[in-house]
């Protein structure tokens, strides 16, 4: 997309697409903390999700330039809250010792390679057929269909992902304005080739 209808050159693409998914992998430590001191699992879940969903409508709807990389920036920041939170929210359902644990695990890690599997190929083939619009499209569906059947089965999870007690509220606030604020500076930071590339390369060496 960005070579073929955004008209970037192969090398700015892949820097791009790198800086992006260096993000994703990143901001986890990030969401992690977010949801471990203020939010909880649960509302880090449901707000990374919904994040994710504008992000890809943002990819959907509309067809400019600086939308896009709007959309891959609320993508960055909802995934740094939804990935890292829905694995540990899984895991504290099992004890250590439990027997069901690996297995619990094994489900869960199935169910993500076989929809990222089939997700490939359904919006892939939108993408081809129907417009890279439509694919983007089809991705926000599947996210709005998961968020609706978490939302529906939240009851199985009882008291856990809840909310650390005593958190005042305007912290809770804070970091909501403070999460659009990292996507509208990751926005930013994408749209500028050469210091995505500067940023990546301070981070890789200090790590």
């Amino acid at each position: 997309y960005l070579v073929g209808q955004l008209h970037y050159g192969q090398f700015e693409a892949l820097g791009i697409y790198g800086f992006y998914t260096m993000l994703v992998e990143l901001l986890a430590v990030v969401g992690g903390y977010c949801a471990d001191k203020i939010w909880g699992m649960r509302r880090a879940i449901f707000i990374g999700g919904f994040m994710i969903v504008a992000g890809h409508l943002c990819l959907a709807l509309t067809p400019f330039a600086w939308t896009f990389f709007l959309g891959l920036a609320l993508i960055v920041v909802g995934s740094s809250l939804f990935n890292p939170n829905l694995k540990a929210l899984l895991g504290s359902f099992y004890d250590h010792n439990d027997p069901r644990r690996d297995a619990g695990f094994t489900t869960f890690y199935a169910g993500i390679n076989i929809g990222g599997f089939l997700a490939t190929i359904l919006c892939g083939y939108a993408a081809q057929y129907f417009g890279w619009h439509v694919g983007f499209g089809l991705a926000a569906f599947g996210m709005i269909l998961g968020m609706v059947i978490l939302f529906y089965k939240v009851a199985i999870l009882e008291d856990k992902g809840r909310a650390p007690v005593g958190v005042p509220i305007w912290k809770k606030w804070g970091l909501l304005i403070a999460a659009f604020a990292a996507a509208a500076a990751t926005t930013w930071l994408l749209q500028n080739v050469q210091l995505t590339g500067y940023v990546a390369s301070i981070v890789g060496i200090g790590s």
